[in-house]
């Protein structure tokens, strides 16, 4: 339950967000990315 609520209060201020909602951080959340070639300066960016 302290995980929820966690992300309750640190995703707050996208879920506000008109067209993002409740839903839209669920997407957000549950999205897959890939990243190639960020280097030396990109990869603390990638954290």
């Amino acid at each position: 339950m302290a995980d929820a609520n966690y992300e309750t209060v640190r995703y707050l201020r996208q879920v506000a967000l008109p067209g993002v909602g409740a839903q839209g951080q669920r997407r957000l959340r549950e999205a897959k990315i890939a990243v190639v070639g960020a280097g030396g300066i990109g990869a603390p960016a990638l954290l």
